[in-house]
């Protein structure tokens, strides 16, 4: 089991899980088994990535284990294997694989903030509240600076083709 499974969850939002590669990735992903690029066991991502894989009846092999989200991207740059991100970890280098790549479909996670079940410190649950409704105001003006009007790019690759506007 999983540690992360005998902690409290503070849940932020539901977040959509994308499959992810290098720009020009030379994997064919159609290939099994498929390279994947993961966080260590503790990950929530991981047991959902290995389990849609498994339901479709793919094989992989985890090339690489990396213990923080610029390990995850470097390897994912240097085209080690594939990974399952969130929209907010994309980054130059980095692209969505498409539907037609032959991957299953992706569970949305929750983001969340874990401490423990017998918390006692009552200063731990309120800087616990306060990162969780911090988080999600940043979100909710993430979300509508998306859906506002062009002035402001709406993925990697516009923002970098676009002149800073910060």
């Amino acid at each position: 089991m999983y540690s992360w499974m005998q902690k409290r969850p503070k849940n932020f939002q539901k977040e959509k899980l994308i499959w992810v590669q290098a720009d020009d990735s030379k994997i064919d992903t159609k290939k099994d088994p498929v390279p994947l690029v993961m966080f260590g066991r503790e990950c929530r991502f991981r047991p959902l990535c290995l389990d849609a894989l498994q339901k479709a009846g793919r094989t992989w092999e985890i090339v690489y284990d990396g213990g923080s989200i610029h390990a995850i991207q470097s390897a994912v740059e240097a085209d080690l294997g594939l990974s399952v991100l969130t929209g907010i970890s994309l980054k130059p280098g980095i692209e969505i694989v498409g539907k037609k790549a032959g991957l299953p479909p992706l569970p949305p996670c929750n983001l969340a903030l874990y401490y423990r079940k017998n918390l006692t410190v009552p200063a731990v649950r309120k800087l616990a509240d306060f990162i969780v409704e911090q988080v999600t105001h940043l979100e909710n003006e993430s979300r509508e600076l998306r859906s506002a009007p062009r002035a402001i790019p709406r993925t990697v690759a516009e923002a970098h083709q676009t002149p800073s506007m910060w």
